[in-house]
């Protein structure tokens, strides 16, 4: 689908309703844009929906941001659970660790 159309003085592009509709971007969706290249090697503006969810369930709602990916609330209380008991896990290690060297020292 090859259409033309002109930027506004303030550089912005009114997307034909066919190709939102070609695409599933809605009113409110975010979009992502990069510049990559066309068939002939021209440069080129892609854009596609912005579907954002969770790395590790797929959920879309209440999604938190770490370092570009997300997460979401429900995964998030069961990181913190799991790291929780690891933490637990370890400082009982480095306990049983430091009792055995004052067993040996003593």
């Amino acid at each position: 689908m090859g259409l033309i159309r002109v930027l506004d003085r303030q550089r912005r592009l009114i997307i034909p309703k066919e190709v939102l509709k070609a695409t599933g971007i809605e009113p409110g969706d975010m979009v992502e844009l990069w510049v990559g290249q066309n068939t002939e090697g021209s440069p080129a503006v892609m854009l596609c929906k912005r579907q954002d969810a969770c790395l590790f369930c797929g959920s879309t709602g209440g999604l938190v941001g770490v370092q570009e990916k997300f997460i979401c609330a429900e995964c998030t209380r069961s990181a913190v659970y799991a790291l929780k008991g690891a933490l637990n896990v370890h400082q009982t290690a480095l306990n049983t660790a430091s009792n055995l060297e004052d067993l040996e020292e003593g």
